[in-house]
């Protein structure tokens, strides 16, 4: 997937930018509005695509000069889809929650960060999960290896990237943070905890010692 924009897994076309933008909203927009928001496409196309979705009767248009307002309509059969596109990160990132709660050997703490998490990846872009062990377990202890290599393997299914399983114990993340790797600073700054303990949580006590 690609991560700036995760509706390209869909449609490659400027209505999935467009449609994520109105459902995140419950007021009306200008279409310069939408255009900035949608972060993509020319001003003009998202103009052709707001009168295409208003021509379908997805979306309400109102003249408010200067400018005209569009909003959602919420009640169309179709505006599911266009809360589903809004999510498909959130989806993703409930469907790693749900498996890691599943676990015979539960994780200390599972983060997701790097590109992924702060939503900047594209296709070729690994999904980076850090998964803290519990003291006494090996990487290679089962079942514990197993479901790393699962969750991984359901990773690819889910997104089509590839996943990064970065593994440590307790003691390894102390030893992160005196080194300062840099790993520390983006969990830190973009993680989104999926598991156990908040990885900043974690991080904090050994950062004041």
């Amino acid at each position: 997937m690609d991560w700036t924009d995760p509706t390209r897994a869909i449609t490659p076309t400027l209505d999935g930018a467009v449609l994520t933008v109105l459902a995140g909203v419950t007021e009306p927009l200008t279409g310069r509005e939408v255009h900035r928001r949608a972060r993509r496409g020319s001003a003009m196309g998202v103009y052709r695509v707001l009168g295409r979705l208003e021509e379908q009767g997805l979306v309400f248009g109102v003249d408010a000069a200067p400018a005209r307002l569009y909003q959602l309509n919420r009640d169309h059969v179709a505006a599911e889809v266009a809360v589903v596109l809004r999510d498909l990160r959130s989806r993703l990132f409930d469907r790693m929650r749900q498996d890691l709660a599943s676990w015979r050997v539960p994780p200390v703490s599972a983060a997701l960060f790097g590109s992924v998490a702060r939503g900047d990846g594209d296709t070729d872009s690994d999904v980076d999960v850090l998964l803290v062990r519990p003291d006494g377990i090996a990487d290679d202890s089962e079942p514990w290896a197993t479901s790393v290599f699962e969750l991984g393997q359901k990773i690819r299914r889910w997104t089509g990237n590839d996943a990064s399983m970065l593994q440590a114990d307790t003691m390894e993340v102390a030893d992160m943070v005196a080194r300062s790797a840099p790993i520390v600073d983006s969990l830190t700054r973009d993680a989104i905890d999926l598991a156990g303990t908040p990885i900043r949580e974690l991080l904090v006590p050994w950062r004041a010692a």
